[in-house]
């Protein structure tokens, strides 16, 4: 079995908080498809964050042990901190990916710090649209890819929207958008 595979330099993008993000499509036959969105800046990132626990921890320890009379407003704020950079680590994205299989489903899967995988399971016949959506957060207008819903699914998420995590720029939701719209024709 032959796949058509969309990746390379060219499918280079930036999200909207300025990471690194590589689009791969990959077409399995005329009615399904998988988009991957992965951020390129994971491993940096990641790393970054770990060090940055690991340099805090050993800072407070340091002064834990150093220090007789300790102040409580140091602890509250290292701990804080700490937990701060240990829960965004956790939940820093690897990748956010669709499989679309056209008169089956939309799965939406993300995948975390550790490997930790998360999934969103559509069947087909909730689809009603998928579209871009313009949204105004924090006086700053940014574009997300949503699939509108029907059917007992509209009642609980009217909207879904995907790569959320990662946010990629409308330039890329474009291209995702375009391969979408050439797929849901099929089964129109």
């Amino acid at each position: 079995m032959e796949f058509s595979t969309t990746s390379g330099p060219s499918n280079i993008f930036r999200s909207f908080g300025g990471r690194e993000l590589q689009l791969n499509i990959i077409d399995y036959n005329r009615d399904s498809f998988e988009i991957q969105i992965i951020n390129k800046d994971y491993s940096n990132e990641r790393s970054f964050r770990l060090k940055s626990i690991a340099t805090l921890a050993v800072t407070y320890l340091a002064y834990i042990a150093s220090t007789t009379s300790r102040l409580l407003i140091v602890d509250v704020l290292s701990l804080f901190t700490l937990g701060f950079l240990i829960y965004t680590t956790i939940e820093l994205v690897k990748s956010e990916k669709v499989l679309f299989v056209a008169e089956f489903a939309l799965q939406i899967t993300t995948e975390k710090f550790l490997s930790r995988k998360s999934s969103l399971f559509i069947p087909s016949n909730n689809i009603k649209d998928v579209v871009i959506n313009e949204v105004i957060n924090d006086l700053a207008i940014k574009y997300v890819l949503i699939t509108r819903t029907r059917g007992s699914l509209s009642h609980d998420k009217p909207i879904i929207a995907m790569f959320k995590s990662l946010q990629p720029r409308i330039e890329c939701l474009e291209v995702v958008y375009s391969h979408f719209l050439k797929k849901l024709d099929i089964e129109r």
